[in-house]
């Protein structure tokens, strides 16, 4: 027997008329159990069970995040690009407690605040784990030819992308050699959809990767515009596994990137997994959400600096010495 079955029905609300097919979506309850719940704006009670609902979805509270390690609320404390900084400011928080038992004993009270202390989540705002990483541009065309053929283009993108000839070089190398007058324009043309239709091949390509993984980001200009590039690579096949370019060198481009490398394993291999990556915090961020939203739990290495000064640089190079020997 329904819940609402079992109790008494009473006034419907408070002088407002409820619409005969309002039913609580919780319990079932019918319209006489609803009641008006914010002066004829949408909201209803149900005197039931106390479920308020909108026009008969019910209504969700706002998402409160909460420490794991004392249950207080979570205080958002920074907005970034594309997650929210969320901290517990408890100071009786157990996690807090031990971290400061980790501290320095001749630390200034004035430089406390260059560790973190308190517990740290980041709520994303985007979703890349929904994001479609094969979708080709728009400008994307076929190999229609209207008055130049295959064997043509196969001659520009020879001298241009095997050769590295400019555009215009490959232009004039095509009239100079093969007696073709072809504009450097359609040359940029031919490179171009040659690289997007080729590229779903590429990036669907049985790799057959290994279990250790090198990842990095580095800055680069083209004609002008700042950009990031971000490569994640086999170290036993030399195969680029991952690749990203992004305007900013952001968590979002990491996860990408990382997301079209472990694309290439059939099975994920864990904590098999041997990462290497740079010490920037993003890579950290980021096998974290891949822990949250895969449940792939997998370690990261990051060398620092560029001396190579750091315990993982020292161990690496030990080994290298001794394979050499």
């Amino acid at each position: 027997m329904e819940v609402w079955k079992a109790f008494k029905t009473s006034p419907a609300s408070n002088g407002k008329t409820i619409p005969e097919d309002t039913v609580c979506p919780l319990c079932g309850a019918p319209h006489q159990y609803i009641y008006d719940n914010n002066g004829g704006n949408g909201q209803y009670l149900c005197k039931v069970c106390g479920q308020t609902f909108i026009t008969g979805e019910q209504v969700t509270s706002p998402l409160v995040l909460v420490c794991p390690y004392c249950g207080h609320t979570l205080v958002a404390v920074k907005d970034r690009k594309h997650f929210v900084v969320h901290k517990c400011v408890n100071k009786n928080c157990s996690y807090y407690k031990s971290n400061l038992k980790l501290l320095p004993n001749d630390l200034e009270p004035s430089e406390k605040h260059k560790y973190k202390l308190h517990y740290i989540y980041r709520e994303f705002t985007l979703d890349f784990f929904s994001m479609d990483l094969n979708n080709l541009p728009s400008w994307a065309t076929s190999f229609k030819f209207r008055k130049n053929n295959a064997h043509i283009m196969g001659l520009c993108l020879t001298y241009h992308v095997n050769l590295g000839l400019s555009l215009r070089k490959t232009a004039e190398a095509m009239r100079e050699i093969h007696n073709i007058n072809i504009s450097h324009t359609m040359v940029a043309s031919y490179a171009r959809t040659a690289s997007v239709l080729i590229k779903p091949f590429v990036d669907t390509f049985d790799y057959k990767p290994s279990n250790n993984l090198a990842a990095d980001e580095t800055y680069i200009k083209v004609k002008g515009l700042k950009g990031y590039i971000w490569l994640i690579m086999d170290t036993v096949s030399r195969s680029i596994l991952g690749y990203q370019v992004s305007k900013s060198r952001d968590v979002g481009s990491c996860i990408l990137t990382m997301r079209m490398a472990f694309d290439k394993f059939k099975e994920f291999p864990g904590k098999a997994l041997k990462f290497i990556a740079d010490g920037y915090s993003a890579y950290p961020l980021a096998a974290q959400q891949f822990k949250i939203e895969k449940g792939w739990d997998f370690d990261i290495t990051q060398v620092i600096g560029l001396t190579n000064d750091d315990a993982v640089s020292k161990n690496i190079a030990l080994l290298n010495r001794k394979l050499s020997v």
